[in-house]
């Protein structure tokens, strides 16, 4: 029923576009509609291929479903370029049924509400900025399949307290984590290779972080101004030089 309810908005709009004339060829990546999703609450575009890409969350709803399916047909990922659910002050959990490989930046920034985060599809990167400054967030499962954890990804999550970064994951990038400052207990599993600069920076009450064998680029100031960390294990292999990255953890200086 809601495959044939979107249908017939479609040829609606087909019979609008029919004014241009029989001779008018449209590209297939070419926007055939704008629309809004009476379900989900999602605006998003409809291509003449028959793509729909996700583009603003426009409900006022808690929990905020990220939709594999509209009226029926498949969703292919987000449309470039739009904020998402940025700056929601309703929002206080996102559960992905969507399948994508990335997360996109930006997804949720400045939503200080936010609690928690279900990812049942799979991805490969968490994007740049994507939950940063959520306030409310305290934890987050990340999935077996992830690789990478973009820029500044949860900078400023201030109530979020213990997080472990699982075996698949190699790259967490600069300021990934910065500013967590209730952030107590960080377990990096092996096969993590690289932290960025600043990476945990700010992190006030983190007291003991293992680095695994598998890491290989320790970035400048990754534990800058960790008040309480005490205790920091280096294994073999690990690329660091001295106090630049400790700087303003006095635990751990001479």
């Amino acid at each position: 029923m809601k495959a044939k309810k979107l249908f017939a908005v479609l040829l609606a709009a087909e019979m609008i576009v029919g004014a241009f004339g029989p001779a008018t060829v449209f590209a297939k990546d070419q926007v055939f509609a704008r629309l809004t999703d009476p379900v989900s609450k999602w605006n998003y575009t409809y291509y003449y291929s028959g793509k729909i890409t996700l583009m603003v969350y426009n409900g006022n709803s808690e929990n905020v479903v990220v939709p594999d399916k509209i009226g029926g047909l498949p969703v292919d990922g987000f449309e470039p370029g739009y904020k998402y659910i940025t700056g929601n002050t309703t929002v206080k959990h996102i559960n992905f049924q969507l399948p994508v490989a990335e997360i996109p930046d930006e997804l949720a920034t400045n939503s200080p509400n936010l609690e928690s985060v279900t990812f049942s599809a799979n991805p490969i990167r968490i994007g740049d900025s994507a939950f940063e400054n959520c306030t409310s967030l305290t934890s987050v499962t990340f999935p077996s399949s992830l690789k990478e954890i973009g820029d500044s990804a949860f900078r400023g999550c201030t109530s979020l307290t213990s997080i472990t970064l699982p075996a698949s994951l190699r790259t967490v990038e600069e300021r990934a984590f910065e500013n967590c400052s209730s952030l107590q207990t960080v377990t990096i599993a092996e096969g993590v290779q690289s932290l960025g600069d600043y990476a945990f920076s700010g992190c006030e009450k983190l007291s003991a972080v293992t680095l695994p064998a598998s890491l290989r680029t320790l970035g400048g100031y990754a534990f800058l101004d960790c008040c309480d960390l005490e205790t920091l294990t280096i294994k073999n292999g690990v690329s660091a030089s001295g106090t630049a990255r400790l700087n303003r953890a006095p635990a751990l200086l001479p």
